[in-house]
């Protein structure tokens, strides 16, 4: 996937268009302030930047992704007491190590298949110590079934470095009537010093209605404290493209 590996460098700068991660760490930071240097294992960890203000605030932070570029601008940029990690999600072995398991910007949704997301759970169920807790952030299918495909169409327009990025999406349900299965067609337009260079990128991904994941979570030993629509603490709305869901161990 191209947004990963060919657009590394830019990856954060794209995605930071429409949110403030400082409304994440101040969500995160406010369920463990009462532990001193709480661990912390991000799951999907991309160029660092949610963990480089964790570490600020006090967390001892280790990141995975997949990417090896993703992980290259992120050693770069933060500190060398943030370990990173190349690493499958579906390959974590830690035992009791974490206060607490996040994972961000949708890193869950790469999951499809009810297997490979009972044992990812699992595994970060294992990880948690006793009293630890998780954080991630998942798509909604609600709005998208009520659209079920979208053209592609631009989305944001990002300076990086003396380009100018636009980002163009659009989506469409793939037919599976046992889970929601998106494939989601990015285009990137890059006019730089040396002309304009397209990107096309295709991610395939899986949403969740709460009952679907709160239905994994249990399976795998884990418990839903609350769901919301976003890091300022709005409760689940449907029509909220993301959910942030809150669970424990137990």
């Amino acid at each position: 996937m191209k947004l990963y590996h060919e657009l590394a460098e830019s990856y954060f700068a794209i995605e930071n268009n429409h949110r403030d991660i400082r409304h994440d760490v101040a969500f995160i930071t406010g369920l463990v302030r009462a532990k001193d240097t709480p661990s912390l294992l991000d799951l999907g960890c991309g160029t660092g930047e949610h963990l480089n203000l964790l570490a600020k605030a006090g967390f001892r932070c280790t990141g995975i992704d997949i990417s090896e570029d993703m992980l290259a601008t992120a050693r770069k940029r933060f500190s060398s007491k943030i370990e990173f990690i190349r690493m499958d999600m579906a390959d974590i072995d830690y035992t009791a190590e974490f206060d607490m398991v996040i994972s961000l910007f949708g890193s869950f949704n790469y999951l499809i298949n009810d297997a490979d997301i009972l044992a990812v759970l699992k595994k970060t169920l294992r990880a948690l110590k006793p009293a630890g807790v998780g954080i991630f952030e998942i798509w909604n299918t609600q709005p998208i079934v009520k659209i079920r495909e979208k053209d592609i169409d631009l989305v944001s327009v990002t300076d990086f470095q003396g380009s100018s990025i636009k980002r163009e999406r659009g989506f469409k349900l793939r037919d599976d009537r046992s889970k929601t299965v998106v494939e989601v067609n990015y285009r990137y337009r890059i006019n730089g010093s040396e002309g304009v260079k397209t990107l096309r990128d295709r991610h395939i991904m899986r949403s969740f209605t709460p009952e679907e994941i709160s239905g994994f979570l249990s399976k795998a030993g884990l418990t839903v404290k609350q769901i919301y629509s976003n890091f300022l603490s709005h409760p689940y709305d449907e029509n909220s493209n993301r959910m942030v869901v809150l669970f424990s161990r137990g």
